[in-house]
């Protein structure tokens, strides 16, 4: 399992890569908060499903169609709990653009991994 923890986490720091970067980068040319949250994680969305279903979680026994289904519901709903939290971080509590993304990209990893690993690429 910690080989598995490990991959994840690669997978995950580059999706995450991929989702901050283009979100730091879109805000930083003025494009709302929410916004550029919507662009990063689709990008990311991508990176997180293709290196996951081939390098974390693989399997030669879960299709991949079946896979795509669950991780995109796992995803659409971190992105819902995301969006929510920025949206009150930045709105209601008045904390930064910059600290509110990192504090829900920290807030959003933990329950993603277990969802993933027990649910969205278990084996069936």
């Amino acid at each position: 399992m910690l080989h598995q923890i490990l991959r994840f986490g690669s997978v995950g720091l580059l999706a995450t890569g991929v989702h901050t970067g283009i979100a730091f980068g879109a805000v930083h040319l003025g494009i709302s908060v929410l916004v550029a949250n919507t662009v990063g994680f689709a990008a990311a969305f991508v990176v997180g499903f293709l290196g996951h279903h081939c390098f974390t979680f693989r399997s030669a026994t879960t299709a991949a169609a079946q896979r795509l289904r669950r991780y995109c519901l796992l995803s659409l709903t971190s992105f819902v709990a995301g969006q929510t939290c920025l949206a009150f971080l930045t709105s209601w509590a008045g904390i930064t653009d910059t600290a509110a993304l990192l504090i829900t990209f920290a807030l959003i990893a933990g329950s993603n991994f277990l969802l993933a690993r027990h649910w969205a690429f278990a084996h069936v």
